[in-house]
């Protein structure tokens, strides 16, 4: 099995732009569009509020109701501080793998649903088929949120949803919801010789740091689990802390990050309200007492929630079976994985939503990211299948 030329080169024109999340992804959504229209396929575009990146929203044969949306994320992550071997923007085929920045995540899904463009348009299925590239997905999920409220104004309801994340090609049917939080504590300067004219961020924020560890062994040792996942219970991680001025001055400010990972029946509204309130009731009640200027302040940098809930096929929304079934998975085992998706987003909006994509996620974010090119026919395989049954 190998894969189509036409493929490779619709994959590798896209490796050229460099849609690094901090960029306009503009250039390639034109080209998209212009590829589409080349094809008689009208393009809808949603914009961020800056209007410098776009969605896109496409559908081949029949209305724009119903039907299955394709969907894949046109951002990737930074190359900088990454010793790359190949050039990051330009796929490079070598050793039966296609290098470049989002050859796995995500581009490769994206070039081989173009591909099929052409004979989508020769041979309209029973239900149309929806083409939906987004932006920010690396970052913010703000194309994904914007696409959503674009379809529901425009009344726009697919039967299912199809996000072309790497699992080498595994039916993946959940993931775990993520919340993001970054906590800022304000203490007191002074010169580390007169403590106790200062009020010590770094200490007060240990203290919540501590908090926030112990919830996260409560729910190692006590929560309901979820065997799909590799870590069948809710995680609690700080990630990073930025404080201090000097070796020799009582630290006026720390802040730290921290995230949640929780199981789709756990609540980050109840685990965020848990660290703030001991945050303010014990933590900031100390520290005022020792000076009235001193706060703690909570800002939420990214929350997305959880996708899926059933450990098995049972339960599973009418259109995501159906989906299973046009892809020949009905009864192939499901999946679950740790890393976020636009899935959830998509599941929220009430479309029924299977992740199952070529290449794997190993590969992706890493120095001369690829994907195999026996994944890439694999992919094409799986997509026309899915042409076949709808037919």
């Amino acid at each position: 099995m190998s894969a189509n030329s036409e493929t490779i080169d619709l994959i590798c024109r896209l490796l050229e732009f460099d849609t690094v999340s901090s960029k306009s992804n503009l250039p390639l959504i034109q080209w998209v569009e212009k590829y589409l229209l080349a094809h008689g396929i009208k393009s809808c575009l949603s914009f961020d509020p800056a209007g410098g990146k776009a969605n896109l929203f496409a559908t081949v044969g029949g209305q724009d109701s119903g039907g299955i949306v394709l969907a894949g994320h046109t951002d990737t992550v930074p190359v900088e501080g990454q010793n790359w071997t190949k050039p990051p923007f330009c796929g490079t085929v070598s050793d039966g793998k296609l290098f470049g920045r989002g050859a796995v995540d995500m581009k490769s899904f994206i070039g081989i649903c173009l591909a099929l463009v052409p004979e989508l348009q020769r041979s309209p299925g029973k239900r149309p088929i929806h083409l939906a590239l987004t932006f920010d997905e690396e970052t913010s999920m703000l194309g994904a949120r914007t696409l959503v409220a674009d379809l529901r104004d425009r009344g726009v309801r697919p039967l299912a949803c199809l996000v072309g994340e790497p699992t080498q090609l595994k039916a993946v049917v959940g993931h775990k919801g993520r919340r993001a939080l970054r906590c800022c504590v304000s203490g007191r300067s002074a010169h580390s010789s007169l403590p106790a004219q200062g009020v010590n961020a770094i200490e007060h924020a240990s203290r919540i740091i501590s908090h926030l560890r112990s919830m996260a062994e409560r729910h190692r040792l006590h929560e309901e689990r979820h065997y799909g996942y590799d870590v069948p219970y809710s995680t609690i991680v700080t990630t990073r802390i930025v404080a201090g001025v000097s070796t020799n001055t009582v630290p006026p400010e720390c802040s730290f990050d921290f995230e949640f990972r929780h199981l789709p029946w756990t609540s980050p509204d109840e685990l965020e309200a848990e660290i703030r309130a001991f945050a303010e009731s014990v933590v900031r009640s100390d520290m005022v007492k020792e000076w009235s200027g001193c706060d703690i302040r909570f800002d939420i940098e990214s929350s997305l929630p959880a996708f899926g809930s059933s450990c098995s096929g049972e339960g599973l929304a009418t259109g995501a079976a159906e989906l299973l079934e046009l892809l020949g998975r009905r009864d192939a085992p499901l999946g679950y994985m740790a890393f976020a998706t636009e899935a959830s987003l998509f599941q929220q909006a009430g479309i029924p939503t299977i992740v199952c994509g070529p290449g794997s996620i190993e590969q992706a974010h890493k120095p001369d990211e690829y994907i195999t090119l026996t994944q890439v026919a694999a992919g094409e395989q799986l997509l026309r299948q899915l042409v076949r049954a709808n037919q």
